[in-house]
């Protein structure tokens, strides 16, 4: 007996409107122009619509996701250089709204991605916090260069000031993101945990808690690998490329730079780790890379078993 192809579907979200495409097992690809988005989640139940997909759009589509996972409608992000790369191959070079709508869906049948991990609705608002957080250190991150370029005495005090406004605003949030996991007993217990290994501190413990939900839940080669820290070969007849990682959840990578450095210094086994790497002539980012790796799957593995990290710091 033949597999019946499940019936899925692909939305491309924009700030105003959406744009849907539903392939079923039989019949025409069925597409709308939707500004409902009750409306449209009424549909693809109504149609058996198995699995949905979309990708980021600059945050438009939280509000969608979280609709239709409200609905009890699994869901699928794809990050937007994968669909694009899934256009070239597969001879679709133009581009429309419902024409990115229908390859989604497309995607969806033929790649089969992974269900979303749906969030708790305190875990949701945790993710709020730490975007925040991360917009306004962006923003600090910038006047802090324009500072340096001014060069006249009324900017530089405009400059200034509003760093230290943004200076405020970014304490604040930390506070908010301090008393929202305290009152949380399941983000209390883990960040406890999580807080146990050196170098991993209230921001870092929070970014984890909100942007890795699946710590614990699944193997040491797919946690490196949905934070980007599983290298890649690059291959080709004789040829041997340099490994390279690419991909994966880049803001928690970056947050947790400056987590491993401090580990490297405060734990025996990390800077042992990093130490050997070293002697065998890796470059310093290479090794850090390699420590991270490390300290995810060991993270990993403290909340799998509910068990602190034991620290060496002989």
């Amino acid at each position: 007996m033949r597999n019946v192809p499940p019936t899925v579907a692909g939305i491309d979200i924009s700030q105003a409107s959406l744009d849907v495409c539903v392939l079923a097992a039989s019949g025409h690809p069925w597409s709308r122009h939707e500004t409902d988005l009750g409306a449209l989640c009424k549909e693809l139940r109504k149609r058996g619509v198995s699995l949905t997909v979309v990708e980021p759009t600059g945050g438009y589509e939280r509000r969608v996701v979280a609709a239709l996972e409200a609905a009890g409608l699994a869901v699928a992000m794809v990050n937007a250089r994968q669909i694009r790369e899934f256009a070239r191959a597969s001879g679709l070079l133009a581009k429309t709204d419902r024409i990115d709508a229908r390859l989604l869906a497309e995607y969806a049948r033929r790649m089969e991605p992974a269900v979303r991990e749906r969030k708790s609705a305190s875990r949701e608002r945790l993710s709020a916090l730490v975007r925040r957080r991360r917009q306004l250190v962006e923003m600090r991150k910038a006047e802090l260069i324009r500072k340096h370029q001014a060069h006249h005495d009324d900017l530089l005090a405009a400059i200034e000031a509003h760093i230290g406004f943004l200076t405020q605003q970014v304490h604040s949030v930390e506070v908010r993101i301090a008393q929202h996991v305290a009152a949380d007993r399941e983000l209390a217990a883990a960040d406890a945990l999580l807080r146990s290994m050196p170098g991993i501190g209230p921001v870092a413990a929070a970014g984890l808690l909100a942007e890795l939900p699946e710590l614990g839940r699944i193997d040491r080669r797919k946690i490196a690998a949905l934070v980007g820290l599983a290298p890649f070969n690059r291959d080709s007849g004789r040829l041997r490329g340099r490994r390279k990682i690419w991909g994966g959840r880049a803001d928690l990578r970056q947050s947790l730079h400056m987590g491993v450095i401090a580990a490297i210094r405060r734990d025996n086994a990390f800077r042992t780790a990093y130490r050997r790497l070293r002697d065998r002539g890796k470059p310093h980012k290479v090794a850090t890379i390699a420590v991270l790796r490390k300290m995810i799957v060991q993270l990993n593995a403290i909340i799998r078993d509910q068990k602190p990290y034991l620290s060496s710091t002989a």
